[in-house]
């Protein structure tokens, strides 16, 4: 269902982990994004937090997040697990009692049009744990090509010298 969501291709998010993983279920949020460009590169921060006391290959929850176009998958990345990365405690009273602290994850499009951009969670059953992806920092940044880079430097250049001879 998460997949259908997300416009990814089938098998895409059990393709992440172990193919032994169970699946519990999950969560996942979207966007929508249009006028992506060749080469333009989406970045973003992210956190995983779990209510899970220790790693655990019963439990072995984790996150993900994906590029898809047109119902297709174009990119899909595995961001962490209960087991992958060390966990900080966060201590009593709080939600989520670990974290994977903040880390960075970057993609670039190889081609240009409208994409929708998935971020979520799988849940591997077990009696207690829940776990969180906090997602922050989500941009699309052009980068110029660098023939456009070229001219524009070229142009750049020749309004100088002529600055020169008025």
């Amino acid at each position: 269902t998460l997949e259908g969501l997300l416009g990814l291709t089938g098998g895409t998010i059990g393709g992440l982990t172990a193919p032994s993983a169970t699946t519990g279920g999950g969560s996942a949020f979207f966007q929508t994004v249009t006028g992506v460009a060749v080469n333009d590169v989406l970045s973003f921060s992210w956190n995983f937090l779990t209510t899970e006391a220790a790693p655990s290959a019963a439990s072995n929850d984790y996150a993900f997040w994906s590029v898809s176009q047109a119902g297709v998958t174009q990119a899909a990345g595995f961001l962490a697990s209960i087991n992958s990365l060390p966990f900080s405690n966060l201590g009593a009273g709080v939600q989520f009692i670990r974290q994977t602290g903040t880390q960075s994850t970057s993609f670039t499009f190889t081609s240009a049009g409208t994409y929708v951009l998935g971020f979520g969670t799988i849940n591997v059953p077990d009696a207690v744990g829940l776990s969180g992806l906090a997602v922050d920092r989500i941009q699309i940044t052009s980068v110029p090509e660098p023939t456009t880079f070229a001219l524009g430097s070229l142009m750049a250049g020749a309004l100088i010298l002529r600055r020169r001879r008025i």
